[in-house]
Formats: structure tokens, sequence, C-alpha cells
């Protein structure tokens, strides 16, 4: 897989994958990622798998959120801070792409969120002070930084100890990771191995207090034709489907002898 983990990309490759990504996510390439879609909110009464697992998202991260200063880090257009906005006390958002953090402002401005507020900067050398915030999270957003362990210390950094943060990472053995390499066109992706997730949060500070696994399918792409069979829309339709409160598919990726297979792993984490 070429997006397996690379520990050691000297400071000229993160550069370029970063300014590879910027474009992309500026409108700069033939693909580029739209202020209109990169960043949604959920949908009120949807059963759609990827929906469901966004209101998962914000209800963890929800309990840490009320009445705390909070970071969003790579926030897109806001979406997701703004869904807390109505419990913080204060938000910042962080992302280095000009593009969405101007359709966040504008939003802002539309919808009179006084609490919140966006900044452009790079997730490797956050612009706070340390012990700046209560609660940081980052969703999907980390999918995409060269060098998450960088990234990782700095969320450690800006948080008060005894802080939580949420941060989700994408697994390096998934058959999504495989799916992500066969569209280049696409921004380029650096997960991690679980084990490796979690040796860079325990290594920053952060104790491990909750992990939850989802995405044993990729559920989207029609590549690469190896995995057809089990890109089929029916799988996603099955284990999107909730038993006991939970989509059966977080039951089956949390397996044990599973759990290292499934895309998608979200830690809850506080800072010692």
């Amino acid at each position: 897989m070429k997006n397996l983990e690379k520990p050691f990309l000297s400071r000229d490759e993160i550069d370029g994958f970063e300014l590879e990504t910027r474009r992309k996510y500026s409108g700069e390439t033939a693909i580029g990622y739209s202020a209109d879609t990169v960043s949604k909110r959920p949908v009120a009464g949807s059963c759609d798998y990827f929906n469901r697992l966004l209101e998962i998202r914000l209800n963890l991260a929800r309990e840490h959120a009320r009445g705390a200063r909070v970071l969003d880090v790579g926030c897109a257009t806001g979406a997701h801070l703004f869904e807390l906005a109505p419990v913080l006390q204060s938000g910042v958002g962080i992302d280095f792409s000009f593009p969405l953090i101007k359709r966040a402002l504008e939003n802002r401005t539309s919808e009179g969120h006084e609490r919140v507020e966006f900044v452009e900067g790079n997730a490797r050398t956050l612009p706070f002070r340390g012990g700046t915030f209560d609660f940081v999270f980052s969703f999907s957003a980390l999918y995409y930084m060269p060098n998450v362990e960088e990234v990782v210390w700095e969320i450690a950094r800006v948080l008060t100890t005894g802080g939580h943060c949420l941060v989700e990472m994408g697994n390096s053995c998934s058959l999504n990771a495989m799916v992500a390499d066969a569209y280049p066109e696409l921004a380029r992706s650096f997960h991690l191995t679980v084990s490796r997730m979690k040796l860079v949060l325990l290594r920053a500070g952060l104790k491990i207090i909750g992990h939850r696994a989802f995405q044993i399918l990729p559920f989207w792409g029609e590549r690469p034709r190896s995995l057809e069979f089990l890109l089929k829309p029916f799988w996603k339709r099955w284990l999107e489907k909730r038993v006991g409160g939970r989509m059966i598919d977080e039951w089956v990726s949390g397996l044990p002898l599973v759990q290292n297979a499934a895309f998608r792993h979200i830690f809850d984490c506080i800072k010692q």
C-alpha cells in the first residue's frame, strides 16, 4: 500500500505533500475539493452510514465541549464547530486552506456564532500558547497530514493538563486504505497501523480512555477491481443498521480479532 506509515519523512517531503494537498483543497487542480461538500452537518433522521458516523462523532465531542474552550484541528468550513457552538464556552477552528476558512467565516457571520472563531494555519505549528484549550478534536483531517506525530504533539501542547482530545486516525492495514491508494487524483493519505496510533498518543503524554473502531469495509469507490465485490452498496446498507444502539459495523469493527483491520479509529484521550 502506498499510504503505509512512513515515519522518517524529510522536511522537504512533508512540505511538498502539504503543498499538493493545499492545492487540491483550494481548487487549483483538476480535482478540487468544494467548500460546499468537504464538510457537512448531520441530516436529522437520515439512516445513511456516514451520517450516523458523523452523529456519533459529534455526540462524543459534546461530552467534552460543554462549557469548554474548544479547538477544531482541520476544521474545513466549520460545520462540526457550529454544531457544538450552543454548548461550548468558546471555539476556534484552524485549517490550512484559505477558501475553506473564508467559507467558515462567511457561515459564522450568517449564523451569528459569536463564540466561534476561525484561523488559517498549519496544524504542525499551532499558533496558540500551551494550555490554551480544554478540549481539542480532529475528525478525518489527520488522514492527510504527512507527519501525524508532530500534529499530535501540538494538540497535546495546547491542551490544559487534564484536558481532553478526540482524534480520528486512519488504519494503513485496512481495505479502505487500499481503495484510497487506487485514487491518486484525491488528496494523498497518510495512515498508521493501530499499534502505532496508540504509541503516538502515549508518547505525546495523552492517556487513552476510550477507543472506538469503524468502517471494516470501505463503503465507497469502484477501485481497485480486486475489491469489486466488497464495494457493492448492499454491504453499507447492511452494516449501517443498528443493533443495541450501535451500527453493526461498529460491533464488527470492535471485535478483538477484527479491530486491527478496521479503518477509522477514534481515540478519547486525556492529557496527563
